[in-house]
């Protein structure tokens, strides 16, 4: 029999998250140095952390549970009751100007409450950078979605340094110079409010990273889960770098925290961690649509900072 040809035409495709078509202040506050966002999901507020450095996004278990969110017929728990994390969606939900249309999540028991009257169900993380362009205040706590078109023929921001980065699993990598050595591998933190140095780099240049105070090194215990064990036992120490540099700066006999603990981002050890104590001297623009990351010194670098020369 005749089949009609437009039985096999592809699907129109339906994007997932939709940028706004004019400036949208993104609805939230800044806490502890992060951004929290609020989502209306159904005629209800939810607090997610906007973090550059998370590769999905992620909502509560009991949350997703408790709102009826699909599963799709996956685990979701054990005999026991232990929760097993599972993907679903969000069928619609906004922020500010930016709308989400069958928005995929991981649910798995995530909670964090910075403060009594904010609890902060889940995170908003590289799927949602990857659809807008971001402009990030920390100074004055305003994240900002702006519209597409006026950034596909350049930039129109202003921005005076490109920032080269690469994404690997979804997280973002950009240059920094920590003492005297260059490296690729810091990983750039919307959420993380301190700046830290990590053990890969530590353990192959500890003279770069040595002990300011002379000491013996403190303990801590890491509270991440191994298959056998509860807990990573690390030290930790304050180490005064010749230099660090990001973007346009250059901190010099500066203190910062270092640690012998291993981080890892796919194959690729994570040498150190830009947080939001550098970033806030900057306005930051996240392009990721056309594969830019941009950053305009604000009035707290111009203050902070003297030119070379």
């Amino acid at each position: 029999m005749s089949i009609p040809e437009a039985t096999f035409e592809m699907p129109e495709n339906v994007p997932h998250v939709s940028p706004p078509s004019s400036p949208s202040q993104l609805p939230g506050k800044m806490m502890y140095g992060g951004y929290i966002v609020r989502l209306e999901v159904a005629g209800r507020g939810l607090d997610f952390w906007l973090d550059s450095s998370a590769s999905e996004s992620i909502i509560n278990w009991d949350v997703a549970r408790e709102m009826g969110l699909p599963d799709y017929g996956h685990v979701t728990h054990l005999a026991d009751g232990t929760k097993v994390p599972y993907r679903t969606k969000l069928a619609q939900a906004s922020v500010g100007g930016v709308t989400l249309n069958d928005f995929t999540l991981t649910s798995e028991d995530f909670t964090y409450q910075p403060s009594y009257n904010t609890k902060v169900v889940g995170v908003l993380g590289y799927d949602f950078f990857a659809a807008n362009v971001l402009h990030l205040d920390f100074t004055n706590g305003i994240v900002e979605a702006l519209p597409l078109a006026p950034f596909a023929s350049g930039n129109p921001t202003g921005a005076s340094v490109d920032v080269p980065f690469t994404l690997d699993d979804g997280i973002p990598f950009v240059r920094a110079g920590i003492g005297d050595i260059i490296t690729d591998r810091a990983l750039l933190s919307t959420t993380m409010p301190f700046s830290f140095v990590l053990g890969s780099f530590a353990d192959a240049h500890p003279s770069e990273v040595a002990d300011r105070s002379g000491k013996q090194h403190a303990q801590g215990i890491l509270p991440v889960a191994g298959a056998e064990s509860y807990g990573v036992k690390i030290e930790t120490w304050i180490a005064l770098l010749s230099h660090f540099r990001f973007a346009l700066a250059d901190y010099r006999q500066i203190g910062i925290p270092a640690t012998n603990w291993p981080m890892t981002v796919g194959n690729h050890s994570v040498d150190a961690i830009i947080g939001t104590d550098y970033l806030r001297y900057y306005d930051v623009y996240f392009e990721y649509p056309f594969g830019r990351f941009t950053v305009k010194p604000n009035a707290l670098f111009f203050k902070t900072f003297k030119p070379n020369g």
